[in-house]
């Protein structure tokens, strides 16, 4: 790229060859931008002219020069090929596809019921509120609750509750390595909108990790330590976001935690989370985004089945599992003869991330039982259900013998990361 010597290429005493030269140079800087480290010294109002070491010598800066000022119209990465507009609002190389690493970030999928409670440093199954999301408490449990109203663009929200010696709430997600991929090494940007109603102005934190190997998270790896977000007024949604430049390693696998702190002593206190969005962001500076982009959604019928991937129910979506009712009652088999344990195949309606923690409940809400059904009547709490054969497409499963009924079961099959 180069920018011209001469504003008008040749004149009075001016000879041939160097009228030659300085058209050369300036249709060279008219067909490469006008690129150089600084504004050319000929332009005028309505120049388009690149910075080519502004913010780096690979990311370039394209400038519209008001006759007084540049005004900045985006950036190019010329290594990634990507151009991000001022403000970062949207990113053309990145729009075919879905671009929001995160799950659920609308939070309509709540397979572990609208409700419910956390208990102090919980980890496993239980600590899941809605679907991808998990939940930790220390000092004393929390409750958790879908709340049917959301921020920026989000439809719902999850709500956070307090309680008496509470001392900290964290709320992240972990990303599968085929999905976090395309974070390794990029500029990327969370964002997520919080309302605040612990009665004072809070700022929570953000960490990053990864996971030491592929999708193993037994000793995961900090990327980005414990960062201040924007400051949270009391009562009121505000929408938190910072870009940072993500680990080569998140292709093993991403972890996205928002610390809210010791802010929720008492019952009255809560925080709701909703419209969450991670994705690369090339071009994009790293710090507080205080214009971060739109934030992206699947639909509720894609966030479902996406979400099953890592968490299925036979149970509604929003029904606790463990609830009495016989709405969505799975048929495990017809036992043919008394005396003998029968075995029946059960095919999930998606591929899971990996063979799943399989559980039971009969109609009536008993664990582990199944419910029975003959000569038109129901029987609840009868033979035990137990997983014989577990696979990522499907399981195997043993009821015990009776002759000539059907046995029916509630089950959840749970593979995320937690």
């Amino acid at each position: 790229m180069s920018q011209a010597t001469n504003v008008i290429p040749g004149g009075a005493g001016v000879g041939g060859l160097t009228t030659r030269t300085n058209i050369n140079n300036a249709l060279a800087a008219i067909v490469s931008g006008h690129g150089g480290s600084s504004r050319p010294s000929y332009a005028v109002a309505g120049m388009l002219w690149w910075n080519t070491s502004s913010p780096s010598a690979t990311v370039w800066t394209l400038n519209a020069f008001d006759g007084t000022n540049d005004v900045s119209l985006g950036t190019l990465d010329t290594v990634g090929h990507v151009w991000s507009p001022a403000g970062g609002t949207v990113n053309y190389a990145l729009a075919s596809g879905f671009v929001n690493k995160l799950r659920n970030g609308s939070f309509v999928a709540w397979p572990n019921g609208t409700s419910g409670t956390i208990a102090a440093a919980a980890t496993g199954s239980p600590a899941i509120a809605a679907s991808g999301w998990a939940v930790q408490a220390t000092g004393a449990s929390v409750t958790f609750a879908q709340v049917q109203s959301g921020n920026n663009g989000a439809p719902q929200s999850l709500k956070v509750t307090g309680n008496t010696s509470v001392t900290d709430v964290i709320v992240g997600q972990r990303i599968e390595s085929s999905d976090a991929a395309p974070l390794a090494g990029k500029v990327c940007t969370f964002q997520m909108a919080v309302f605040n109603n612990t009665g004072a102005s809070i700022t929570p934190t953000l960490r990053t990790r990864y996971a030491n190997t592929t999708d193993s998270w037994g000793a995961p790896v900090t990327d980005l330590a414990a960062t201040n977000l924007q400051a949270c007024p009391n009562s009121a949604w505000t929408i938190v976001s910072y870009s940072f430049t993500a680990n080569a390693n998140a292709v093993n696998g991403y972890e996205i935690e928002v610390d809210f702190g010791n802010n929720f002593s008492t019952t009255g206190k809560y925080v709701q989370i909703s419209a969450a969005d991670l994705r690369a962001t090339p071009g994009v500076s790293t710090g507080l985004n205080a214009s971060p982009p739109v934030p992206e959604f699947m639909s509720t019928a894609q966030e479902l089945v996406r979400s099953a991937r890592y968490f299925q129910t036979s149970y509604n979506n929003g029904v606790a599992p463990g609830t009495a009712t016989r709405a969505g009652l799975q048929n495990f088999g017809n036992n043919g003869s008394t005396g003998a344990t029968n075995a029946s195949g059960f095919t999930f309606a998606v591929h899971m991330r990996a063979s799943p923690t399989m559980s039971y409940w009969d109609g009536a809400g008993n664990s582990g039982k199944c419910s029975r059904y003959t000569s038109g009547a129901w029987t609840d709490n009868a033979g035990a259900m137990a997983t014989l054969q577990g696979g990522e497409a499907g399981v195997v499963v043993t009821t015990g013998a009776t002759a000539n009924v059907t046995d029916f079961a509630h089950f959840t099959a749970y593979a995320d990361f937690w």
